[in-house]
């Protein structure tokens, strides 16, 4: 369990990454156009799942607060919320791959 946490979790970092970062480390203005796409693609699917896991999400990667702190916020345990953030990751990833990747079937 742990090892699928650290996975989804670094998934996770590396899905949000490009949203990270100060305006001077933005690039040319290609670059910028696309992270603003990212961002509103991210928003999208973060108001497509559940209040509680956006909740989990929002604590734990925009807040960058410890675990321990995203849980005593939740009100929850170490461990529940370890189970919550990862059921949240999926519900994320699922949305994402709901809306921005080619289905089985050939379609765009």
């Amino acid at each position: 369990m742990i090892q699928r946490s650290a996975r989804a979790l670094s998934n996770c970092e590396r899905l949000l990454s490009p949203l990270i970062g100060s305006a001077d480390t933005l690039g040319p203005p290609d670059h910028v156009a696309q992270r603003a796409r990212l961002a509103r693609n991210v928003q999208q699917l973060l108001a497509a799942i559940s209040p509680r896991h956006r909740r989990a999400l929002d604590l734990r990667f925009l807040q960058e607060l410890p675990r321990q702190d995203c849980a005593r916020s939740m009100q929850l345990t170490l461990g529940a919320f370890d189970v919550l953030l990862l059921r949240a990751l999926r519900a994320l990833r699922a949305e994402w791959e709901l809306h921005f990747t080619p289905s089985e079937r050939g379609e765009p």
